[in-house]
C-alpha cells in the first residue's frame, strides 16, 4: 500500500509541477546523451590507436621484450640506477624464446640508430632510421614491399650488405629513379638496395617513411650495438587472443635465463 501511495504522491507532485519536471528530464536526457558521446570518442580513440598507431609502428597482436620499458615518466633516481644495470638484451635471447615458446608466433628481432644515407648519385637523406633486424621484421611491423623484394633469412644469417628503403627515404635519393640495383652507404657502409616499402604516411605530424632496413649481421651492426646485442626481441601470435599466453611464457622464460628468484622484478621490459 505504502508502494501505490509513493506513486500516487509523485504523480501529483509531476502534475503541480510540470516546468520543474520538465527541466529535471530534459537535464536527464542531455546527461545520457553526454555521456554517450563520451564512450563513443574514447571507443574510436581506442580503435584508431589499436587499428593505425600500433599497425603502422609496432605491428598487430604484438608483445615487444626490451631491456627496459620504452616510455615510463614515474621513474625515479632508484629505479633509473636499477634499469642501468640490467643486463642488455642478446641474439641468444631471441633464440631461446623460439625456441621454448609454445605458442605459434614469429619472433622478429631488431636494433635501429638514427643516422644519414648516402646514395651512388651524390644525393643524401638525414635523420633516417637506421634498422638492423631479422626478415621476420616486415610481417610483423606490416611492412609491405612496394618495389623489389625484402631479404632472406639466408642473406640476414651470412650478413649481405643489402638494403630495403622506406618510402620517404627511397624519394629522397632516387627521386624518379629506380633505385633497386643502386648502391647506398649507412654509416660508411656500403648497400645494395633490393627493396623499397610502400608509403605509410605520417603520425602526429612525424613520417613513418623515413628509414632503412638492413640484415642485422650485416656490417651496420658495428654502429647499432655490439656484437651479439639487440634492441628489440619482438613477438607477434599468430592468434590474437594468446597474446597474453604468449607473454606471459615470454617472461618465465627471460626470468629462466636471467636466474631471478620468485621475490626479484624483471630486470627487462614486455609491453603490447
Amino acid at each position: 500500500m505504502q508502494v501505490w501511495e509513493a506513486v500516487i504522491l509523485a504523480m501529483q507532485q509531476l502534475r503541480s509541477e510540470k516546468l520543474k519536471s520538465f527541466f529535471s528530464l530534459i537535464g536527464v536526457i542531455l546527461g545520457v546523451m553526454f555521456l554517450i558521446v563520451v564512450v563513443t570518442i574514447i571507443e574510436g580513440l581506442d580503435r584508431y590507436v589499436r587499428e593505425e598507431v600500433t599497425s603502422q609502428v609496432f605491428g598487430v597482436s604484438t608483445v615487444t621484450l626490451r631491456r627496459w620499458p620504452e616510455v615510463d615518466i614515474n621513474t625515479d633516481e632508484e629505479r633509473w640506477r636499477r634499469r642501468m644495470r640490467a643486463p642488455r638484451l642478446r641474439y641468444e635471447d631471441a633464440e631461446a624464446i623460439r625456441a621454448r615458446l609454445t605458442i605459434p608466433a614469429r619472433i622478429a628481432i631488431q636494433s635501429s640508430s638514427g643516422g644519414t644515407a648516402v646514395a651512388d648519385n651524390g644525393r643524401t637523406a638525414t635523420g633516417v632510421q637506421l634498422i638492423g633486424a631479422s626478415p621476420e621484421v616486415f610481417p610483423v611491423r606490416n611492412l609491405k614491399i612496394d618495389r623489389g623484394r625484402a631479404f632472406t633469412e639466408q642473406e640476414a644469417a651470412a650478413g649481405t650488405p643489402v638494403l630495403v628503403l622506406g618510402f620517404e627515404t627511397s624519394e629522397v635519393l632516387f627521386e624518379d629513379l629506380d633505385p633497386i640495383g643502386h648502391t647506398v652507404r649507412l654509416r660508411g657502409f656500403p648497400y645494395r638496395v633490393i627493396g623499397v616499402l610502400e608509403e605509410r604516411g605520417s603520425l602526429f605530424g612525424m613520417s613513418l617513411d623515413n628509414f632503412a632496413v638492413a640484415p642485422h649481421q650485416s656490417p651496420i651492426q658495428a654502429v647499432l650495438n655490439p656484437p651479439g646485442i639487440v634492441d628489440e626481441v619482438i613477438i607477434q601470435t599468430v592468434n590474437p587472443d594468446r597474446l597474453l599466453e604468449a607473454q606471459m611464457e615470454a617472461e618465465g622464460i627471460m626470468r629462466t635465463r636471467r636466474l631471478l628468484r620468485p621475490s626479484e622484478p624483471n630486470n627487462f621490459a614486455l609491453e603490447t
